[in-house]
């Protein structure tokens, strides 16, 4: 019995390593500009789900801009586009 349970808690650790060690990298994808809001962040689509980010470049983007966005150690609240494809 205590074989098994050993070897739960291990496959349990293994996944929950491997978990953590994608959600605190940060990330950078491509994507595009489809709404500029009016306090001045602009929406992109990450996997399907809309986000406003903020604009790191300083310069206006038009909606259908092709974009790269930038997720700083994996926390979705600090995202940010910071270059034009």
């Amino acid at each position: 019995m205590n074989e098994i349970n050993d070897s739960i808690i291990k496959s349990i650790e293994i996944l929950l390593e491997e978990k953590l060690k994608s959600h605190n990298k940060t990330q950078v994808f491509q994507s595009v500009i489809y709404k500029a809001n009016d306090d001045n962040t602009y929406q992109i689509i990450k996997e399907k789900q809309p986000y406003n980010v903020k604009n790191g470049l300083g310069t206006e983007l038009k909606v259908g801009q092709g974009v790269w966005v930038m997720i700083p150690n994996g926390e979705l609240r600090n995202m940010f586009i910071f270059g034009v494809r």
